[in-house]
């Protein structure tokens, strides 16, 4: 139905050495749910058992295989069936060990969500100051710039929309009320229905914040488990220390161009510029650079470079870093 009794075994042992293709690990999934007892003891029964010798080495990696396959497999009504996989697995991970090498293939399922995640996950990543653009299985668009990374799966499954992300970007949320659209960050995890908004996620400073444009969005601190849901005009602040988070006007703090990597403020008062700045770069303006910002600041600043946004901010306000003129 799904694949010869020959095939499904190559399956299980590629499953093993980690060679699995989504397609592949589909085939299999389906095969275990849909094939009678009968058929799939038969195929149990043609797995050569383990030498009694290799039984402990195989415990801890067939535990762990075991989170990953039933995290695929929850059916109920194929409990005895999913037993009977994990005999197989165990059967054939015994096997590949003698024959490779057991610190590799235990190095390989150290960490078996990451497994799952390399064999059902696609990612795009780009560099400098060109985009690209990600459509996904849904019809939402991303829009990728500088340091960006998404890991996104071909098809969405379940009741929820999930990818990860980080560096600078821009989401055109498809909206679907039945399935709500969720972005994990380093910093946040983010939950809309359907909406538009950009995501600045800085590996480098620990900084991230996210920038509204319509509709509405629950954010949730991965530090603090602080949540807080935003409206559109509105920017989330997420510290990179506590993990707290902060809510302003994009008029009044200012707003990261996802595109250009340059903070741009329109008539900011001098109190908000230096939060901005303090939060942004996290460091903390000495108090003679403060004392010289005494007028309102229309402009942009890089996001990315402190040393040129002061030097920008001395010729404007006529001071050096650390002291007026």
């Amino acid at each position: 139905m799904y694949g010869s009794t020959i095939v499904m075994k190559e399956y299980i042992d590629k499953f093993i050495k980690d060679k699995l293709t989504p397609e592949e690990l589909r085939r299999l999934r389906e095969y275990v749910q849909t094939v009678s007892d009968e058929e799939f003891e038969s195929l149990l029964c043609s797995i050569e058992e383990p030498q009694e010798g290799d039984k402990e080495i195989c415990d801890e990696s067939i535990t762990r295989m075991k989170i990953v396959i039933d995290k695929q497999l929850d059916r109920e009504g194929k409990k005895r069936r999913l037993k009977l996989l994990f005999t197989a697995v165990a059967a054939v991970a015994c096997i590949a060990i003698c024959v490779v090498s057991v610190v590799l293939f235990k190095g390989a399922l150290e960490q078996p969500q990451q497994l799952l995640s390399d064999n059902l996950m696609e990612t795009v990543s780009t560099s400098g100051t060109g985009t690209t653009e990600v459509r996904l299985a849904d019809g939402s668009i991303v829009s990728l710039c500088g340091m960006a990374k998404l890991s996104y799966k071909p098809s969405f499954e379940g009741d929820a929309r999930r990818v990860k992300f980080s560096g600078r970007g821009y989401f055109k949320i498809h909206k679907d009320s039945l399935r709500p659209f969720e972005i994990a960050t380093p910093e946040m995890t983010v939950r809309v229905l359907g909406t538009s908004f950009s995501i600045v996620s800085s590996s480098s400073t620990g900084y991230a914040e996210l920038s509204l444009d319509e509709g509405s969005v629950m954010i949730t601190s991965v530090k603090s488990h602080e949540s807080v849901s935003i409206t559109a005009g509105t920017t989330a602040l997420i510290n990179s220390e506590d993990g707290s988070i902060e809510v302003c006007y994009a008029d009044v703090c200012g707003r990261i161009d996802w595109k250009s990597g340059e903070l741009k403020f329109t008539n900011v008062s001098p109190d908000s510029l230096v939060l901005r700045l303090e939060s942004v770069y996290g460091v903390k303006m000495s108090p003679e650079s403060v004392s010289c910002i005494n007028g309102n600041f229309t402009g942009s600043l890089p996001v990315d470079d402190y040393n040129t946004a002061m030097s920008i901010l001395g010729k404007i306000y006529n001071f050096t870093p650390g002291a007026c003129k």
